[in-house]
């Protein structure tokens, strides 16, 4: 449960409240004009006692648990489908993306963190001086950074998949790729540094509170121009990303399927590149913004897109072998069905010469004669003579059973019997 606190507009409620009413005014430089203790005025007008106060923090939780289901899923997917394929082994690849998943999923907790206790997603006159409290320091300081590292994650999974593809490129792609890595490396500690030591109080950002007791403002930078400046230089991590991928496999003789993926996955990547630049030109026209609660929404909107998107952009590469497996599964189902085709057929091939042999056998019956195992053998002689009728000679020539229980067939008789009539 939060601590009691005042609407902002009020006067304090608490010590609490009265330190971050103190950081406020220290930072407009209104310490000298205004008495902290009356309160902080809301910038937003408040509504008339029976008007609706509109909130987005519904919609807001929905978002987050979509964004991480989106996250979440495809990832497992690639997991599943490198441990479980004879021909696919694990990868830095995967271990990043999976790093990458792990910063997304905790920027989504700390968002659940700031509609649950910062009520982001409101107004500002909705709001408690808790509240706000939360909202800067979670949303302001610890997701910013969690953000950072989840885009580069992201970036860095694409880039070893590329470093797995160079084994058919030359030595001049795996240099340029290493050197891409190596930028990124320094872009994420740059960024860190930059956003948690811009102040020279490095805690008065993270921290109203410890803010409002200083003596003097803290010296800062201008953090929304240098997030803005940040995110070009990410924009351009992912056009060399995109890039990259194009001209490496162009002369490259490899399977075709292979490249198809490849190229599937940097034209999402230029959705991606699409999203990022919206969203810094959203921050850019949002810096000024007094409702910064209510606003929050729409920003966290499209970071939640960007990081998304990365995600599922990192594994589709992997994920499109789902389709590979499909198709296979399918022609080896289709010659199956081939395979019980042909073998029923035989079986009514054999069904109907049985058939055959029975009807002949009841048609025919001194043309065929029981053995004792109770098989039938065909006991007709089919001696060619000009001087002798064959079907006679059979019927002649037929005596009764021998001592072994078999019909024996009496040749001389037969052939004397024959010549005699003749």
């Amino acid at each position: 449960m939060p601590p009691p606190s005042a609407l902002i507009g009020q006067p304090p409620l608490t010590d609490s409240d009265y330190w971050i009413v103190r950081s406020f005014l220290l930072n407009l430089g209104m310490l000298d004009k205004m008495d902290p203790k009356n309160g902080f005025p809301s910038p937003v007008k408040r509504p008339a006692p029976g008007e609706h106060h509109q909130s987005l923090q519904g919609k807001f939780i929905a978002s987050i648990v979509v964004c991480m289901a989106f996250m979440l899923i495809p990832t497992i997917v690639r997991l599943a489908l490198r441990c479980r394929t004879a021909n696919m082994r694990l990868g830095w690849d995967d271990i990043f993306v999976v790093l990458g998943c792990f910063f997304g999923l905790s920027f989504q907790i700390l968002n659940i963190f700031r509609v649950a206790l910062g009520k982001s997603g409101a107004h500002m006159y909705d709001l408690t001086y808790w509240n706000l409290y939360i909202n800067l320091a979670v949303g302001g300081g610890s997701a910013l950074i969690i953000w950072f590292w989840c885009i580069v994650a992201v970036k860095m999974s694409i880039l070893f998949f590329y470093m797995r593809l160079n084994g058919f490129a030359s030595r001049k792609w795996k240099i340029v790729l290493w050197t891409l890595f190596a930028a990124m490396v320094a872009y994420i500690v740059s960024a860190t540094l930059v956003v948690a030591l811009h102040c020279d109080h490095p805690r008065s950002f993270f921290d109203l509170r410890y803010k409002g007791h200083l003596e003097k403002e803290p010296k800062c930078l201008d953090l929304p121009k240098v997030v803005v400046g940040l995110n070009v230089i990410e924009i351009l991590f992912d056009a060399s990303l995109m890039v990259v991928p194009v001209v490496m496999l162009w002369k490259v003789q490899m399977k075709w399927t292979t490249k198809l993926r490849v190229y599937i996955a940097g034209m999402v990547g230029c959705l991606n590149i699409a999203i990022a630049v919206g969203r810094t030109l959203m921050n850019f026209s949002q810096q000024k913004a007094v409702d910064f609660s209510w606003y929050s929404y729409t920003a966290t909107q499209w970071a939640q897109a960007e990081l998304t998107l990365g995600v599922i952009t990192a594994s589709l590469p992997v994920l499109s072998n789902l389709i590979t497996i499909a198709l296979r599964s399918l022609s080896h189902r289709r010659n199956k069905d081939q395979l019980d085709r042909a073998a029923a057929k035989y079986r009514g091939y054999v069904f109907n010469q049985d058939a055959a042999r029975k009807n002949r056998r009841a048609t025919h019956p001194l043309d065929y004669s029981d053995t004792v195992d109770g098989e039938f053998e065909i006991s007709r002689t089919t001696t060619r003579s000009s001087n002798t009728d064959v079907s006679a000679f059979a019927r002649g020539g037929l005596s009764e059973k021998g001592p072994d229980g078999l019909h024996v067939v009496e040749i001389g008789e037969a052939s004397s019997s024959a010549g005699s009539s003749s």
